[in-house]
C-alpha cells in the first residue's frame, strides 16, 4: 500500500515537472541542447547533432501546438515570445553549420535547398506575426500555417535530410558538427 502511494507521488512529480518545463522560458530548449551537445563523439550518442535537433524539434512542436491552442492574446504573446527566438536560432544553426555540407554533395543538394526555402517561409511568417496584434484572426491563421510549415519541415528533415546526412557525412562528422551548431545558435539567442 505504501509502495503504491510512493509510486503515485513520483509519477505526479514527473507530470508536474514536465508540465512546468513546457511553460518555462526559452532556456528550456537551450539547456536540453547543451546537455545533449556535451556528449563525446565516441560515446553512446555518436550522432549527437541529430539528437540535439530531435530534442529541439519535439519542444518546438509542443510550443506550436500550445500556440494554436492558446485561448487569448496574452497567452499567444507569451508562447510566441519563447518560440520566435528558438526557431530563429535553430534555423541559423542548421543553415550555417549543417546544410552547407549537404548542399555541397550532389545527392543531397536538392533537399538542402528545399530546407533553406522552408526556413525562409517560416521566417517570413514569424516576421509578419511579430508585428501583428496577437488577438487578430489573421495572426491566428498565420500561427496555424506556421505550425503546418514547421511540422512538414521537421518531418522531411528527420526522414530525408538526416538519412542523407548519415550516409554522406557519417556518425563522426555529425558528432563533430554539434559544437559548431551550438555556437551559431548561441549567437542568435
Amino acid at each position: 500500500m505504501a509502495k503504491k502511494a510512493a509510486t503515485k507521488r513520483k509519477s505526479a512529480g514527473r507530470a508536474r515537472s514536465t508540465r512546468s518545463g513546457r511553460s518555462a522560458s526559452n532556456g528550456r530548449v537551450r539547456q536540453t541542447a547543451r546537455r545533449s551537445s556535451g556528449r563525446s563523439a565516441g560515446g553512446d550518442d555518436s550522432e549527437s547533432l541529430l539528437k540535439v535537433l530531435e530534442n529541439e524539434h519535439r519542444q518546438v512542436k509542443q510550443m506550436l501546438k500550445d500556440l494554436v491552442n492558446a485561448e487569448d492574446a496574452d497567452e499567444r504573446a507569451e508562447i510566441f515570445g519563447r518560440l520566435k527566438p528558438e526557431l530563429e536560432a535553430h534555423s541559423h544553426g542548421e543553415e550555417e553549420a549543417f546544410y552547407p555540407l549537404l548542399k555541397k554533395e550532389e545527392e543531397s543538394k536538392t533537399t538542402a535547398i528545399e530546407a533553406y526555402v522552408e526556413h525562409h517561409i517560416a521566417e517570413r511568417l514569424i516576421q509578419e506575426m511579430d508585428s501583428m496584434d496577437k488577438g487578430d484572426e489573421e495572426w491566428e491563421a498565420r500561427a496555424k500555417v506556421l505550425k503546418d510549415v514547421v511540422e512538414h519541415h521537421i518531418e522531411e528533415e528527420e526522414s530525408e535530410i538526416w538519412k542523407e546526412a548519415r550516409k554522406l557525412l557519417g556518425k563522426e562528422k555529425l558528432a563533430e558538427l554539434t559544437p559548431d551548431y551550438m555556437a551559431v545558435k548561441e549567437r542568435y539567442l
